[in-house]
């Protein structure tokens, strides 16, 4: 999948935009990371991920994942709203594209 990791203030949350694709049911997913990936903020406030073995990435930049749709799960993140859906992200299968 190829998305965009954005910030929605009302939730307190990052989130992956679906970027420019519209036959897939969900387009807005509450990501669940890898372990070991951090929060981040950029000194000019932009909210990101620290990725282990990927590195920083911020609001606002293009990335290609791989992993799984799930429409729930059991424990989601406490401050995110559900959105379309959740998306468990595999560590194996994610690079930047754009900043």
């Amino acid at each position: 999948m190829t998305a965009r990791l954005e910030w929605v203030e009302g939730d307190s949350c990052l989130v992956v935009k679906r970027n420019g694709n519209t036959e897939n049911l969900f387009s807005t997913f509450v990501p669940i990371w890898p372990e070991g990936t951090r929060p981040v903020r950029a000194s000019d406030g932009r909210r990101g991920i620290d990725v282990p073995k990927v590195g920083l990435i911020y609001e606002g930049a293009l990335f290609e994942t791989v992993g799984s749709e799930m429409p729930t799960i059991r424990e989601a993140p406490k401050t995110c709203a559900v959105h379309d859906g959740f998306f468990v992200v595999e560590p194996w299968g994610m690079k930047r594209l754009q900043s």
